[in-house]
Formats: C-alpha cells, sequence, structure tokens
C-alpha cells in the first residue's frame, strides 16, 4: 500500500448514493482517480470519509491510501483504494487554481450535436491520455430543467453535458427551471469521462468552480 496526496477537484455523483472522486498529486500535477473494487468503482460515504466523518470538498488536499493502479483504455487514472481512513492535510488556494488547469484542444472526441458522449466501441482499439480535465471555458450557462446541463463553448467547439457536482445541482435545482449564465463569474469547470454505459462513455461536468 501507498499513499498519494491531491488536490480534491470532485467529489461527484455516481450511482447514487455512490460518488466519485478525483483530483491532481501536489507533486507534478497528475490526475488520480480513486475506485472501489465494486463493479463500476463508486465509492461510498464511509469508504471517503475523514475521521471526523466529513468528506473532501474541491481544494481539499487529502492524502489517500492506494492498492494498485486500475486503468483502463477510457480511465487511465484509476487506482484502487486500500480499506485505511482518508486524511484532509490542508486546502489548495482558490488564488492558484490556475496552476491546475489542463489546456486540451479538445475535450475529447467530438460527434456533433450536444458533444456529451463516445461510442463505447471506440476504445475497444484504441484509448485516452486522460479522462479528466480542469479547463476553463470561453462562455458557460446551466440549463435547469429536470435535470442541470452545462453549455459551455471551449476553444470555438459548443458542448452540453449533464452535471454530477451535488453542490450544484443542489443550488439551480433550488433556483428552479431557468437559465444561468455564469460566463461573467468565470467559472472552472472539472470534466469527466464516465465507463462505458449502455453503449457510450459520456462526457460530464464534475464540479463547478467559481
Amino acid at each position: 500500500m501507498t499513499y498519494k496526496e491531491i488536490v480534491c477537484l470532485a467529489n461527484s455523483y455516481k450511482k447514487d448514493p455512490g460518488r466519485c472522486i478525483a483530483g491532481k498529486t501536489l507533486i507534478g500535477y497528475k490526475w488520480i482517480r480513486p475506485i472501489s473494487s465494486r463493479i463500476e468503482g463508486e465509492l461510498f460515504k464511509e469508504q471517503i470519509s475523514f475521521s471526523n466523518g466529513e468528506m473532501p470538498q474541491p481544494l481539499d488536499i487529502i492524502k489517500i491510501p492506494i492498492d494498485i493502479e486500475k486503468p483502463t483504455n477510457c480511465q487511465p487514472e484509476n487506482v484502487l483504494i486500500s480499506s485505511d481512513i482518508w486524511q484532509k492535510t490542508g486546502v489548495f488556494p482558490k488564488d492558484r487554481i490556475n496552476e491546475l488547469r489542463d489546456n486540451p484542444e479538445i475535450i475529447w472526441q467530438n460527434y456533433g450535436g450536444k458533444n456529451d458522449r463516445i461510442p463505447a466501441s471506440y476504445f475497444q482499439n484504441a484509448k485516452v491520455e486522460q479522462s479528466l480535465y480542469l479547463i476553463k471555458p470561453d462562455s458557460c450557462r446551466i440549463e435547469q430543467d429536470k435535470k442541470a446541463r452545462a453549455i459551455f463553448t471551449y476553444k470555438a467547439v459548443e458542448y452540453n453535458l449533464g452535471v454530477t457536482d451535488p453542490i450544484a445541482k443542489a443550488e439551480f435545482n433550488e433556483k428552479g427551471t431557468d437559465v444561468y449564465d455564469l460566463s461573467e463569474k468565470e467559472p472552472y469547470l472539472c470534466l469527466s469521462l464516465t465507463d462505458a454505459f449502455k453503449g457510450f462513455c459520456y462526457k460530464l461536468v464534475a464540479t463547478l468552480l467559481f
């Protein structure tokens, strides 16, 4: 067993009440996605809580016990956690968040329309270099209906992705059905590519950071 100390950039819904945690290492800013031994790798509260019962929040610096690496073609950052308790060791300064920013040319493969999914068959003979990005979009709005979706433009391409950030989902659900322009807030988005689900790997907004 080893330990990885990361800046938490996502604690998002995955097969509710499960969670998906992701972040970047303090040294080298490499992405890490802790997973469990469950079929879909989701994490439960008791696995990710600190000794005081609190769960990791975005920008928390956390120390995670790791057993082995478990990469897949669409999620190369996966690492299997051990049963030890997670530790919070600090908080990453919000005014330094740009240091963690990625600058991909495109958000994985684009297929037009909502640009929110990739056929799972693509990954039978190909793999992505990373399944997580922290980006700063050129524009961004939330369309809240039954579910929140983030519509944003990045390098002249528009994306329409589902939101799995618990904090953002609760906020916009409370505000009610409408369109909320976030461009003036200049948010950062933590984007995540799911494992295969019903024939597709989906692109999601795991966290909105302001």
